[in-house]
């Protein structure tokens, strides 16, 4: 990319953030009725059985 940062490349960007955290969150409610805690803190994601 050149200096130019259009609205579709803000657009792509987006996508791509949206998609991360839906699957991100289907992946947390699967994780967590299989009786495992994932928690998110400063440090990053720990997955750990209950």
């Amino acid at each position: 990319m050149t200096g130019n940062r259009t609205p579709l490349f803000y657009g792509v960007i987006a996508l791509l953030v949206v998609a991360v955290v839906v699957l991100g969150y289907q992946l947390y409610e699967t994780e967590r009725q299989d009786g495992v805690e994932i928690s998110v803190d400063e440090g990053g994601i720990a997955i750990e059985p209950n």
